[in-house]
């Protein structure tokens, strides 16, 4: 009979899914992109930036996926440092707008864009992604070095 901290530990190595997903996601960033150009939606983009900034962006996270694809062992130490600069980044982005907004209530009856339908679906779905890809790297990380510490 196995005792319980037998029972927890992992018959295989560790390998999630989500990293061969996170790869492709990285690498169809420029699929992202002309999405974001012809349709006007932005499905990675944290917060809403000029188009250089954008295109910068953009080509952050092609190097992401391309140090991915050809580093796999550096997958979940570079999703781990994008995910936490891009939840970073979606929360300010958003509170920004959201703080703005209620300074200005009186002044204007625009709503800022983040606060629209498409804003409030971009904040859910890519920070999804994003949270999703922080606690799997994170947890792949403490498991390399917890097999790294032990004697």
């Amino acid at each position: 009979m196995e005792t319980p901290e037998e029972q927890f530990q992992p018959k295989a190595p560790f390998r999630p899914v989500t990293f061969g997903l996170l790869r492709a996601y990285y690498i169809a960033t420029p699929l992202f992109m002309v999405i974001e150009l012809v349709s006007g939606i932005s499905l990675r983009v944290p917060i809403f930036l000029s188009m250089p900034l954008r295109c910068f962006y953009y080509g952050c996270c092609f190097a992401c996926g391309t140090v991915c694809y050809l580093r796999p062992r550096a997958t979940p130490a570079v999703a781990l440092t994008e995910s936490t600069i891009n939840i970073f980044l979606i929360f300010l982005g958003f509170g920004t707008a959201v703080i703005s907004a209620a300074y200005n209530v009186a002044e204007t009856t625009n709503i800022p864009e983040v606060l629209t339908l498409k804003g409030i679906l971009n904040f859910v779905t890519v920070g999804a992604v994003w949270v999703t890809s922080f606690y799997h790297s994170q947890a792949l990380l403490q498991k390399r070095f917890e097999r790294k510490s032990r004697p």
